[in-house]
This record gives C-alpha cells, structure tokens and sequence, in this order.
C-alpha cells in the first residue's frame, strides 16, 4: 500500500474548482428592500422608465397603478405559487432571462398570505409565527439567491412603528408578522431605504418628488452598506443600481 501523505489544513487539491475572485471584478448587485406608507407609490417603483425590464410577483393584489404600463407580472395566491416561481427563475423556463429586475410586492402581505392559509391548523399560534418565520426566512434566502443569476431584486414592504431594540423609542420600521423576521431584517437584506415623499424647502413651486431615505434617524429605520449613497435619493431603480454598481 502506497503511503498517503496527509494534507495540511487548507491545503487544496488540484482537482478543486474552487476559485480565488477579487471583490473588484464583482457584478453582484445585492438585494434591496423598500418600505413605506400606503399609497407613497411603492408599486410605481416596476415603471419601465425606471426600472429595468421588471416582472412584479404580486402578493398584495395592487397593480392599479400600473395600468398604464406594459408590466409583467405572476399572481401569488399561496405559499405553492411562490415556489413555483422560484423554479420557473431558477430554470430560466418559459425565457425568464428576459428580465432584468424581480420585484416582490410585497413581503408584509407574503407572512399574512401565509398565516391566514395555515393558522389555524396550529393549536398554538406562536408555534404559527415561528413556521412561518422560516418559511419566509426561505423565500428571502431565494430571491436573494437570485442576483446570483444576474437579476436585480427587490422587496417591497408596508411599515409600522416599532420599538428601538437600543434607544427604546418608537421607529418606523418594515412591517411583518411577528417579531423574528422584523428584528432580522437588517442582516437579511443589505440594503433598507425608508420611501417618502420630499419637498425641497427652496423650491418655490413645492413640487413633490418620491425619494428613498438610505441613512437611518431616530424616527426611520434605513441603512444602505454602499454608504456612498445621499441621504436622500431620487426613487429611481436604474439610478440606485447603477449607483451600487459604480461603488463595487
């Protein structure tokens, strides 16, 4: 028996096909994540003008505002169409590659879609909270997975005030169902931007823009990794990637 030379720690074989990259040749955009009050225009986000060749995966059932846009969508009616849908991507079936960006509308209405179909079949409703935690856990994780194939992906979500875990105040925050997926958002998804409408003092005719907040104040929850980003910025999704893409 020939002798086997052990391999130290670390040591790669020449069969490996692991490969050492440079963060500067990374194309990766991460997901981001928007929330906001209701009719802020959230869903006007999938605008073809300003928005690459988006698909919306429509959860909460309001498109309306999107009748005059030529927009791709796929209804979400239970935890099973969404699956679907993440093989349909995952397949590139029936030319998925078409599009660019993947907006889910939204992620509030997903945990409820979901508790409202398996509730009660639970005898004890936070064992409920917690099922459903990481089922939506899952589904972030592979929509997530999707910039990985090139796609451009966003979450949409309501929002509500919730308690500061370090100041104990009251900040707007993303909206969801149960505390375990709320308190974790900040580490799922690099990106948070707070959406709101924005007059500029100095502007005599006050005209009204939609603007992504990207900095965090002890009233909103925001947060941007990039950091290069202002305070402000216009709610335009070829601008805030490409924005990301120029700081990689």
């Amino acid at each position: 028996m020939k002798h086997q030379e052990k391999k130290k720690f670390g040591e790669m074989t020449t069969r490996s096909k692991m490969q050492i990259e440079s963060t500067k040749n990374s194309t990766v955009s991460p997901a981001i994540l928007v929330y906001g009050a209701a009719g802020v225009g959230k869903t006007c986000l999938a605008n073809p003008a300003t928005c690459e060749s988006p698909i919306v995966v429509d959860v909460d059932m309001g498109l309306s505002s999107l009748r005059e846009f030529d927009v791709p969508f796929v209804s979400i009616k239970n935890p099973n169409d969404i699956a679907e849908f993440i093989q349909l991507v995952k397949s590139n079936f029936n030319n998925a590659s078409q599009f660019k960006t993947i907006i889910l509308d939204d992620l509030t209405e997903l945990g409820m879609m979901w508790l409202r179909l398996n509730k009660a079949s639970f005898k004890n409703p936070m064992k409920a909270y917690g099922e459903m935690a990481d089922w939506a856990m899952q589904i972030i994780h592979e929509f997530r997975g999707f910039t990985q194939l090139g796609y451009q992906v966003v979450f949409l979500c309501k929002e509500e005030k919730v308690q500061d875990q370090t100041t104990g105040g009251l900040i707007w925050s993303p909206a969801f169902p149960g505390k375990q997926i709320q308190n974790m958002l900040d580490y799922l998804v690099g990106e948070v931007f707070h959406m709101e409408i924005y007059v500029d003092p100095a502007d005599e005719n006050q005209q009204k823009h939609r603007v992504f907040r990207t900095v965090r104040t002890p009233q909103i929850a925001a947060k941007s990794r990039y950091g290069k980003f202002g305070e402000l910025e216009y709610a335009n999704l070829n601008s805030i990637f490409s924005g990301m893409k120029e700081s990689v």
